[in-house]
């Protein structure tokens, strides 16, 4: 064995931006996941992916199911965390670390009707996530058209009011919809303006 059997992937020559590597496994396609301090890769034999999601996150380990689910542990910062791949992308689980406090398992997705409804050019819009990810909050009209765009980002669990000010996008009196999608949840309700 000598230098020239191997091929040497580092911070030069490769999306690592660090060179420590925590862990390394290999789903059913032969695909090679890479957990490092600083972000979640994955190598098909020609190509780097690198997910964005998890950059400047230690991946401790992956593990991977019959189903080929990556079950990816990871340091979120200050929040030890649990993330799972799917066709979804990445998506951050927080779990409880005391059960004898109020957890998020009793918690549920609500999204709750507007206040007040119908209104006048203002109303706020109240929801629940229990749990951690990417969550979208956007008003449509009834053919189904988008309207605005109120929350587009991941969010940690709780309880979240958001103002919509139907002046802002120039509204007509009439029937909208708002709809919250947080992972794989997705609810939709009506309200009216009347102006």
């Amino acid at each position: 064995m000598n230098d020239s059997t191997f091929i040497v992937f580092n911070s030069i020559n490769s999306p690592f931006r660090n060179n420590y590597v925590n862990v390394i496994t290999v789903d059913k396609f032969n695909n090679l996941w890479i957990g490092t301090d600083d972000g979640l890769l994955k190598y098909d034999g020609f190509n780097f992916t690198l997910f964005e999601q998890t950059v400047h996150h230690s991946i401790l380990d992956i593990k991977i199911d019959k189903f080929n689910n990556k079950w990816i542990a990871s340091d979120y910062g200050q929040n030890w965390g649990l993330a799972i791949y799917n066709e979804n992308g990445v998506t951050g689980i927080n779990l409880p670390t005391n059960v004898d406090n109020e957890s998020s398992i009793d918690k549920k997705f609500v999204l709750y009707q507007n206040y007040p409804n119908p209104f006048n050019s203002k109303t706020i819009i109240k929801f629940s996530i229990p749990l951690s990810g990417f969550t979208s909050l956007k008003i449509y009209n009834l053919l189904g058209q988008e309207i605005a765009t109120l929350v587009n980002e991941p969010k940690q669990i709780g309880e979240y009011e958001i103002e919509f000010d139907a002046d802002k996008y120039n509204l007509s009196s009439g029937v909208y919809i708002y709809k919250l999608k947080n992972n794989s949840f997705v609810q939709s309700k009506k309200f009216i303006l009347m102006k």
